[in-house]
């Protein structure tokens, strides 16, 4: 993080707003560390919210065109979601060769990219009104949220013990059934996520559940997944499966009335 500032700050070329640009990535990227656990998925996370910050920034400075933006971060935004999916599958050891048997983290990008038109409209808008590049960054932190979504489906996906696809491709499987736990991190939690928390299910149930907005930073989620820390990890094998099935969640049920009414 150190060399990351220090790099960005000799590379500025003492333009003063492109030093505070950097000391705020800094400063976000360093909360962002203190309150998730130390590992591959929290550093990817990292990488993803600076490629977006980068393309984001040329933008809003008018060195770069709205539709090279959108071809840059469409690019950037696959190739992270699949690094962020393929590490899910592997931390409930199944193969993350043929990412093709699995659709998940494909409906997930094309959801999110189908949103870059009006990203790149609010970054342009944000700069011709004069606004500071900060109303950017708080948006974007938006984008690392749902990129967060990756490796939860990569898991669930993953250890289901149902082939996710129903055409004929090699679905690696796992060798057992996996179980994982709900837990939340360090930051204010909605009513869906205590009730979630440390619950204990096998994956293919968390799967199932998923199909119905039930996983972290989930958009049916109470506190519709902003700032959500929440994780699910796998656990060993003796650990007890939680009593009952996987809660309906009260955001969900809040969104379901409204739509009816």
């Amino acid at each position: 993080m150190a060399q990351w500032l220090a790099d960005e700050i000799k590379n500025s070329g003492g333009d003063k707003q492109a030093i505070w640009y950097a000391q705020k990535c800094a400063k976000l990227d360093l909360e962002y560390l203190y309150n998730m656990p130390d590992d591959h998925v929290s550093k990817s996370a990292i990488t993803y919210r600076r490629g977006l910050r980068r393309l984001a920034r040329q933008l809003y400075e008018g060195d770069m065109a709205r539709t090279l933006f959108i071809a840059q971060a469409s690019e950037l935004m696959e190739t992270e979601y699949k690094r962020a999916y393929r590490q899910g599958l592997r931390d409930v050891d199944v193969p993350a060769d043929n990412l093709e048997a699995f659709g998940g983290w494909q409906a997930l990008l094309d959801e999110d990219v189908a949103f870059l038109p009006r990203l790149a409209r609010f970054i342009v808008d944000t700069a011709q009104n004069g606004k500071p590049i900060s109303d950017v960054l708080s948006r974007l932190e938006l984008w690392v949220n749902n990129y967060e979504r990756l490796y939860p489906a990569g898991m669930t996906d993953g250890a289901s013990t149902s082939p996710p696809l129903l055409f004929p491709l090699p679905i690696p499987m796992p060798s057992k059934r996996v179980k994982l736990q709900w837990r939340y991190g360090e930051t204010e939690h909605c009513r869906d996520c205590l009730e979630l928390n440390n619950r204990v299910y096998y994956a293919d149930m968390w799967d199932k559940a998923r199909k119905r907005g039930v996983f972290p930073r989930s958009r049916q989620l109470a506190c519709k997944g902003y700032n959500c820390k929440c994780r699910l990890y796998v656990v060993d094998d003796d650990t007890p499966i939680t009593k009952g099935r996987i809660p309906n969640l009260l955001g969900f049920l809040a969104n379901d009335i409204a739509g009816r009414n």
